[in-house]
Protein backbone atom coordinates (compact mmCIF):
# COMPACT_ATOMS: atom_id res chain seq x y z
CA UNK A 1 0.00 0.00 0.00
CA UNK A 2 1.41 3.36 -1.00
CA UNK A 3 1.71 6.14 1.58
CA UNK A 4 -0.92 8.23 -0.24
CA UNK A 5 -3.41 5.35 -0.10
CA UNK A 6 -2.83 5.00 3.63
CA UNK A 7 -3.59 8.68 4.14
CA UNK A 8 -6.74 8.31 2.07
CA UNK A 9 -7.84 5.35 4.22
CA UNK A 10 -7.13 7.30 7.39
CA UNK A 11 -9.02 10.32 6.08
CA UNK A 12 -12.01 8.19 5.10
CA UNK A 13 -11.95 6.46 8.49
CA UNK A 14 -11.87 9.78 10.35
CA UNK A 15 -14.66 11.10 8.13
CA UNK A 16 -16.67 7.99 8.95
CA UNK A 17 -16.14 8.55 12.68
CA UNK A 18 -17.31 12.15 12.58
CA UNK A 19 -20.13 11.65 10.08
CA UNK A 20 -23.64 11.47 11.49
CA UNK A 21 -25.53 8.23 11.01
CA UNK A 22 -28.27 8.18 8.41
CA UNK A 23 -30.88 6.75 10.77
CA UNK A 24 -30.57 9.89 12.93
CA UNK A 25 -31.96 11.88 10.01
CA UNK A 26 -34.85 9.43 9.73
CA UNK A 27 -35.66 9.95 13.43
CA UNK A 28 -35.55 13.70 12.90
CA UNK A 29 -37.99 13.40 9.99
CA UNK A 30 -40.38 11.30 12.10
CA UNK A 31 -40.76 14.15 14.58
CA UNK A 32 -38.50 12.68 17.27
CA UNK A 33 -36.39 15.52 18.62
CA UNK A 34 -34.58 15.98 21.92
CA UNK A 35 -36.63 17.60 24.64
CA UNK A 36 -36.52 17.92 28.43
CA UNK A 37 -37.83 14.39 28.97
CA UNK A 38 -35.25 12.74 26.72
CA UNK A 39 -32.54 14.92 28.29
CA UNK A 40 -33.60 13.71 31.74
CA UNK A 41 -33.55 10.07 30.57
CA UNK A 42 -30.07 10.56 29.08
CA UNK A 43 -28.82 12.15 32.31
CA UNK A 44 -30.16 9.31 34.44
CA UNK A 45 -28.69 6.69 32.10
CA UNK A 46 -25.35 8.46 32.15
CA UNK A 47 -25.34 8.66 35.97
CA UNK A 48 -26.27 4.97 36.30
CA UNK A 49 -23.61 4.03 33.77
CA UNK A 50 -20.91 6.01 35.62
CA UNK A 51 -21.90 4.35 38.91
CA UNK A 52 -21.76 0.91 37.30
CA UNK A 53 -18.41 1.70 35.64
CA UNK A 54 -17.05 2.85 39.01
CA UNK A 55 -18.32 -0.35 40.66
CA UNK A 56 -16.75 -2.44 37.92
CA UNK A 57 -13.43 -0.65 38.35
CA UNK A 58 -13.46 -1.16 42.12
CA UNK A 59 -14.18 -4.85 41.68
CA UNK A 60 -11.55 -5.23 38.96
CA UNK A 61 -8.97 -3.53 41.15
CA UNK A 62 -9.72 -5.36 44.40
CA UNK A 63 -10.60 -8.79 43.00
CA UNK A 64 -8.02 -9.03 40.24
CA UNK A 65 -6.17 -11.94 41.88
CA UNK A 66 -9.47 -13.80 42.28
CA UNK A 67 -10.30 -13.20 38.63
CA UNK A 68 -6.91 -14.55 37.59
CA UNK A 69 -7.52 -17.60 39.82
CA UNK A 70 -10.91 -17.99 38.08
CA UNK A 71 -12.97 -17.77 41.25
CA UNK A 72 -16.64 -18.19 40.37
CA UNK A 73 -17.94 -15.33 42.52
CA UNK A 74 -15.48 -12.82 41.06
CA UNK A 75 -16.31 -13.80 37.49
CA UNK A 76 -20.04 -13.71 38.24
CA UNK A 77 -19.99 -10.28 39.90
CA UNK A 78 -17.76 -8.78 37.21
CA UNK A 79 -19.90 -10.23 34.42
CA UNK A 80 -23.13 -9.14 36.11
CA UNK A 81 -21.98 -5.54 36.51
CA UNK A 82 -20.67 -5.55 32.94
CA UNK A 83 -24.01 -6.81 31.61
CA UNK A 84 -25.98 -4.39 33.79
CA UNK A 85 -23.93 -1.57 32.31
CA UNK A 86 -25.22 -2.47 28.85
CA UNK A 87 -28.80 -1.53 29.83
CA UNK A 88 -28.24 2.23 30.34
CA UNK A 89 -25.91 2.33 27.33
CA UNK A 90 -28.60 0.80 25.10
CA UNK A 91 -31.23 3.20 26.45
CA UNK A 92 -28.83 6.08 25.86
CA UNK A 93 -28.30 4.93 22.28
CA UNK A 94 -32.06 5.03 21.63
CA UNK A 95 -32.39 8.70 22.64
CA UNK A 96 -32.63 11.31 19.85
CA UNK A 97 -29.54 13.42 19.25
CA UNK A 98 -29.17 17.14 18.82
CA UNK A 99 -28.56 18.06 15.18
CA UNK A 100 -26.65 21.27 15.98
CA UNK A 101 -23.06 21.43 14.75
CA UNK A 102 -20.23 22.77 16.87
CA UNK A 103 -16.58 23.53 16.10
CA UNK A 104 -15.58 20.34 17.90
CA UNK A 105 -17.78 17.28 18.26
CA UNK A 106 -16.76 14.08 20.04
CA UNK A 107 -16.75 11.08 17.71
CA UNK A 108 -18.15 7.63 18.60
CA UNK A 109 -20.79 8.88 21.03
CA UNK A 110 -21.49 7.34 23.61
CA UNK A 111 -18.69 4.75 23.35
CA UNK A 112 -15.62 6.99 23.46
CA UNK A 113 -16.82 9.17 26.38
CA UNK A 114 -17.81 6.09 28.41
CA UNK A 115 -14.48 4.43 27.64
CA UNK A 116 -12.66 7.56 28.82
CA UNK A 117 -14.74 7.52 32.02
CA UNK A 118 -13.77 3.85 32.50
CA UNK A 119 -10.05 4.57 32.08
CA UNK A 120 -10.06 7.69 34.28
CA UNK A 121 -12.02 6.04 37.09
CA UNK A 122 -9.70 3.02 36.90
CA UNK A 123 -6.71 5.33 37.35
CA UNK A 124 -8.41 7.08 40.28
CA UNK A 125 -9.30 3.78 41.95
CA UNK A 126 -5.69 2.60 41.71
CA UNK A 127 -4.42 5.59 43.73
CA UNK A 128 -3.10 5.02 47.24
CA UNK A 129 -5.42 6.01 50.11
CA UNK A 130 -2.82 8.52 51.32
CA UNK A 131 -3.35 10.41 48.08
CA UNK A 132 -7.01 10.90 49.01
CA UNK A 133 -6.01 12.04 52.51
CA UNK A 134 -3.55 14.60 51.08
CA UNK A 135 -6.17 15.77 48.59
CA UNK A 136 -8.71 16.25 51.40
CA UNK A 137 -6.24 18.21 53.51
CA UNK A 138 -5.28 20.46 50.60
CA UNK A 139 -8.94 21.04 49.78
CA UNK A 140 -9.55 22.16 53.39
CA UNK A 141 -6.39 24.30 53.55
CA UNK A 142 -6.94 25.87 50.15
CA UNK A 143 -10.33 27.17 51.10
Amino acid sequence: MVLGERWECITLFLYYLTDEPEDAEDEEDNGVTPDEHTSYIAGVCLAVSVILISSLNIILTNAWSYLIAREAWAIFVTGLIGLLNLVPIMILMRQPRNKATFPFMVPCIPYLPLFSVFVNVLLIVKLNYWTYARFGVWMCVGR
